[in-house]
């Protein structure tokens, strides 16, 4: 339930309260928080369905087209798990309480943002490696350092606000 309840929170965030005050900016909060929420969790198969319900609303309330949030992040799951079931990284961030658990679940949060963004941007330019590619480097300097400050502020917040939940 607060899982839902704080979904509901970033989505009005990114969605209406941060344009009204910001401007129009790449924000990637909901997809930081879903990214977060996969890692992080217990329990995949329920977190995965739950995910994919997430992203459907998002994809709805964005005004996006239908499987523009869903397909990259179907890809960049796929690419966790089976990277998980080798790497073991889930395990290894939870159970770390250093600085290391921290920066490593930033790294991989980040990383795995940075990754939907491109795959997001490389299906919109038509499967077109050049024109994706043009559009991301000018992506990622102007939402570098808010990615990486949500990231630590979700890492923070799964990892020890809602750990017990």
């Amino acid at each position: 339930m607060i899982i839902t309840l704080l979904f509901i929170f970033f989505l009005l965030l990114e969605n209406l309260f941060l344009p009204a005050l910001i401007g129009p900016e790449p924000f990637f909060i909901v997809i930081l928080f879903i990214t977060a929420m996969l890692i992080y969790s217990q329990n995949i198969k329920p977190r995965l369905i739950q995910a994919t319900v997430f992203l459907f609303i998002a994809e709805i309330v964005s005004g996006a087209g239908y499987g523009s949030f869903i397909i990259p992040f179907a890809i960049i799951a796929c690419l966790y798990l089976w990277l998980n079931r080798y790497l073991e990284i889930s395990s290894s961030l939870q159970e770390s309480g250093s600085y290391f658990g921290i920066l490593g679940g930033l790294f991989v949060i980040s990383l795995f943002v940075f990754g939907y963004s491109f795959l997001s941007l490389f299906i919109q330019a038509s499967y077109n490696i050049v024109g994706a590619w043009q559009n991301f480097v000018p992506l990622i300097k102007i939402s570098a350092y808010q990615t990486l400050l949500w990231a630590f502020f979700f890492v923070i917040l799964f990892k020890y606000v809602l750990r017990a939940k």
